[in-house]
Order: structure tokens, then C-alpha cells, then sequence
């Protein structure tokens, strides 16, 4: 059973005005870039919180080996959308024996000078959408296709970080998102512990 994907439906520029349907594919993307930053969020710039210190041992350097790439790569779903440098995954999961060591070199030299290549930070924007009519813009949500090598990079650091973090036990116990072992499931239950226990010692919840 082929799944074929439809584009983005005939978009009301004004949703209170039926007459203002546009079809064409740059009018759409107007109306839908419009949108978009009309619910983007800017954090205002502030000065970072102090925090007490916890741990004196730094997180050792971040060394990406080759074999860490093809790793990677190897179980990378070759599904999913290249981004704005057309570097789609099936490519570097065919020439993974060619390609596993010079992305080693460029990902450990990033890490080296702390800074990434504009190519990374820019992306292809997708709309997505979520519920109600098809025609009104604000029924879409973006997403944003970066680089898949820049992906790569990012897996790497999140590793990295986490592996540091819950060693030196730095993380809350109440934390349950992105960490192995818990989850959304893991804080219900944790509360509903919580609610019982309450109700057993005769309070209210």
C-alpha cells in the first residue's frame, strides 16, 4: 500500500474572508512564513542565573571516532529529509565506508574551534498539518529540516552531556523527560504514588 504525501491545501489569506483563497505555491508560502512568525517566540536576552556548584570534575573532551560515525549512520532511518545542504541519509548510508572518516575529522574539528557552519544553522521549513480546516494557515505547525551531518554532531554532544551529568548525579530526580529508564509514564506513576500516599495519611488531593 503506497502512502503518497498531499502539499498544503488552497489558503485563506484573511480567514474571515473566503474570497481571499490563494492557490498558487509562492501566495501559499506568504501566507504560511506570515503565520509562522506571527507565533514565534523571541526570549528576551538576560543574564544567566547563578547556580551553586555541584560537582569540581569537568566533563572530559568530546572525541568523535570513526567508527562513532558509522555507528550512527548505520542505524539512521534513510526516511527521513535532507536539509537545505541536499546531503539526503541513504546517500551516507550507501558511502559510509568512504564517508565515516572525513565526518569524524570535520565534527571533531568543530569541537575543537567551538563553532559551527552557517550551513547548519539554516534549514528548510515544513509545514505540517495538525487539525481543523485545511484552508486556514493557522491549522499548520512548522518544522525545521537542518543537516543531517550537523544532526550527527548533535547526537554526539547530547551524549556526551547526559553521560556526564548522570555520573556526577546532577540531574533532579524529579526530571523524567529525555533520560534512559524514565519517562512520562514513570512521573505518573511516581504521582500517583504520591496522591495515594496522601489520601492513606488522610489528607486531600
Amino acid at each position: 500500500k503506497l502512502k503518497t504525501r498531499v502539499g498544503v491545501s488552497p489558503l485563506l489569506e484573511d480567514e474571515n474572508d473566503k474570497e481571499s483563497m490563494k492557490f498558487s505555491d509562492i501566495e501559499k508560502a506568504n501566507i504560511l512564513q506570515k503565520q509562522f512568525c506571527s507565533v514565534f517566540t523571541n526570549e528576551p536576552e538576560s543574564d544567566i542565573p547563578s547556580m551553586p556548584c555541584k560537582t569540581y570534575i569537568s566533563i572530559s573532551t568530546l572525541e568523535i571516532t570513526s567508527d562513532m560515525v558509522r555507528k550512527e549512520i548505520m542505524e539512521m532511518n534513510v526516511n527521513k529529509s535532507c536539509g537545505p545542504d541536499n546531503i539526503h541519509p541513504r546517500i551516507l548510508k550507501e558511502l559510509v565506508d568512504i564517508m565515516s572518516k572525513p565526518i569524524a575529522l570535520l565534527l571533531n574539528r568543530t569541537v575543537e574551534e567551538g563553532v559551527i557552519p552557517n550551513d547548519w544553522k539554516r534549514a528548510n521549513v515544513s509545514p505540517i498539518y495538525k487539525k481543523g480546516s485545511r484552508n486556514h494557515a493557522s491549522n499548520y505547525r512548522p518544522i525545521s529540516l537542518t543537516s543531517i551531518v550537523c544532526k550527527l554532531m548533535e547526537t554526539f554532544v547530547k551524549r556526551k552531556l547526559l553521560t556526564h551529568l548522570v555520573n556526577q548525579n546532577l540531574l533532579s530526580m524529579k526530571q523524567h523527560g529525555f533520560i534512559s529508564g524514565r519517562s512520562t509514564t514513570t512521573q505518573m506513576l511516581k504521582y500517583l504514588d504520591k496522591c495515594v500516599e496522601t489520601i492513606v495519611d488522610g489528607g486531600v488531593v
